[in-house]
Order: structure tokens, then sequence, then C-alpha cells
């Protein structure tokens, strides 16, 4: 699958193949990737992550934001947004202006 992710503001263009339940190939701007993932707590991955040249064995905290995810690694934070969920967002507070059926239903017959 192909992705555009925003990380901390500078775009990246990745592509993403699942080998295995825990472990992933990323092409990120054409460069390859291995990414192996234990979760630890479901906030909390171990991951191992190989380029070629080195690997890495990393410590992760992940927070759920409503713009995109926080992602701690080695006491850094890193704010990635998914191009294609941010631009469904925008649209949505652009259409509509927050209000759904069932509150249309439940006060139309209310007098104010």
């Amino acid at each position: 699958m192909d992705y555009t992710l925003i990380f901390n503001e500078k775009k990246y263009v990745i592509q993403i193949d699942d080998i295995n339940d825990n472990q992933l190939r990323l092409s990120i701007d054409g460069k390859m990737v291995s990414l192996t993932s234990h979760r630890l707590s479901p906030n909390h991955m171990q991951l191992i992550i190989d380029n070629g040249k080195l690997t890495n064995n990393v410590s992760a905290y992940v927070s759920k934001q409503d713009d995109g995810k926080l992602i701690q690694i080695n006491g850094h934070v890193y704010h990635i947004q998914d191009e294609d969920i941010l631009a469904k967002q925008t649209s949505k507070k652009k259409s509509g202006g927050g209000f759904t059926k069932q509150y249309y239903s439940t006060h139309a017959s209310s007098s104010y």
C-alpha cells in the first residue's frame, strides 16, 4: 500500500508491504527498510529497524492525536500524519457544520 505521511511537517511517500503479523518491508522515498515490531502494551512497541547497513533496536511509545500520532523514540517526539486522513477530516469539517441527522430529528420538534 502507498501512503503519503507527514513527519514533523515534511512529506514522505511510503510503500508498505506486509511480510507477516509483526514484520513490514518499507520503501521510504525509494530507500528500503525492514521493520519488525513487538507490542509490549497498547501504547508501547519494541521496533527493530534494518536499512541493510545498520540495525537499530528501539523502544517506541505511540499516542493517538486528533490529527495524527505522536511517537516517542529515544526521548525524541515525532508527529506523524497521514495526508489522506487529514484531507478527509478537513472535508468533513467544511461540509455539514458538525450537526448529525440524529441531532435534527431530536431537536426539530422542540420550540425555542
